[in-house]
């Protein structure tokens, strides 16, 4: 069962081929969920209106509705751990990238892991594509996933789980899907949001929960760190190897659920 434009409905196939998601005007946000309660919830939706407002899309239903949408979803499917994806769109139109003045919003749930028990991975630092912190949608998370996606296949035939990605000022800036934590000297560290980060929930969480000082760091910085870190709403991601370089991985303590 899904949740769209205010219906819940079985059928998984009712997005129109002429909506702009198809085309990259859209946001969303996933959420962690423990049985029948949302991890974050609240951060998630106000962060997913701020990035629709950035995308000129405005949403049409409070963020109540979205947030009981999610839960009556969440009653309805009993997973142990799920994942919640809402996204809004500017809407079905015609050809162009011109806004029909009419968003669209869905909401899914489907089964996922436990964030405690997520495995290590292995990444490489990219340094064909950059992330270019001056786009106005660097910090945005929108459907437009296409470059993301390039980035990780080309890691993945090189023989990586993951990839780190430098902005056009060679400062790390995140992983595909992930934010990027290091430890260094007893230090923690993590990109700011200038250097084209998103700004994920996991992220603000852990910043200040850990104490962690927001820095631009280099490819340097990641090959010399003492531990590294990837982290999203649905776990915190030891690195055990960078660039063929083996790295030790520790434990970092955080209440997930």
């Amino acid at each position: 069962m899904i949740w769209f434009n205010g219906i819940y409905t079985e059928n998984t196939e009712c997005l129109s081929v002429f909506d702009k998601a198809n085309i990259g005007l859209s946001v969303f946000t996933s959420i962690l969920a423990r049985q029948d309660q949302l991890v974050w919830g609240k951060e998630h939706i106000d962060r997913l209106y701020r990035h629709a407002e950035k995308m000129e899309i405005k949403v049409p239903y409070d963020k109540e509705e979205i947030a009981s949408a999610a839960e009556i979803l969440l009653e309805n499917t009993k997973f142990e751990f799920s994942a919640i994806r809402i996204q809004v769109s500017a809407g079905v139109g015609g050809r162009g990238i011109d806004y029909p003045g009419h968003a669209t919003v869905f909401i899914t749930c489907t089964e996922t892991g436990n964030p405690e028990m997520v495995q290590p991975v292995s990444v490489k630092i990219e340094k064909e594509y950059r992330r270019n912190e001056t786009d106005p949608l660097s910090g945005v998370k929108s459907g437009a996933y296409g470059s993301s996606a390039l980035c990780r296949r080309k890691a993945k035939r090189e023989g990586y789980d993951d990839v780190i990605l430098l902005n056009t000022k060679d400062h790390v800036a995140c992983a595909v899907t992930a934010n990027v934590f290091i430890e260094k000297d007893g230090v923690l560290l993590t990109p700011p949001l200038t250097d084209g980060v998103m700004d994920g929930i996991a992220r603000s969480k852990l910043i200040k929960h850990h104490s962690v000082q927001e820095l631009s760091l280099k490819e340097d910085d990641l090959l010399t760190a003492d531990y590294i870190w990837l982290s999203n709403s649905f776990g915190l991601r030891g690195v055990n190897a960078i660039e063929n370089q083996q790295k030790p991985i520790k434990s970092l303590k955080f209440d997930w659920v």
